[in-house]
């Protein structure tokens, strides 16, 4: 796919980016879901992977429209509270039972869900 406004991208450099998300929070999570979902008109047969440490991971997205990252770290120390799943749409209810799950990596998991290359 060509886009018509910057006919010059090229979106195989733009898959291979890198990115650093520093926060996991409201827009943090909004942001890493635009950065990594796909349309499935220029990603046919693409395949990639997360993975996850203590400071967070990569990457994940599938279907919609976005951009195609594939490389996003997470950095959030924070743990999820009873009111994030409500704005954040990364996390889900059980993410806040028994003192939360760090931002993070529930973040990564979840990625990992929607795009389990």
């Amino acid at each position: 796919m060509r886009w018509r406004l910057v006919p010059s991208l090229d979106l195989d450099k733009v898959v291979s980016t890198k990115c650093l998300l520093l926060g996991a929070g409201t827009l943090g999570c909004n942001v890493a879901r635009t950065l990594m979902v796909q349309t499935d008109r220029w990603m046919d047969g693409w395949e990639g992977g997360m993975e996850g440490g203590t400071d967070g991971g990569r990457e994940g997205g599938r279907g919609g429209w976005g951009w195609g990252v594939r490389h996003i770290t997470f950095v959030d120390n924070a743990k999820i509270s009873y009111s994030n799943p409500v704005r954040q749409p990364l996390y889900e209810f059980e993410d806040c039972l028994g003192g939360g799950k760090s931002k993070a990596m529930a973040a990564v998991d979840r990625l990992n869900k929607i795009f389990p290359g």
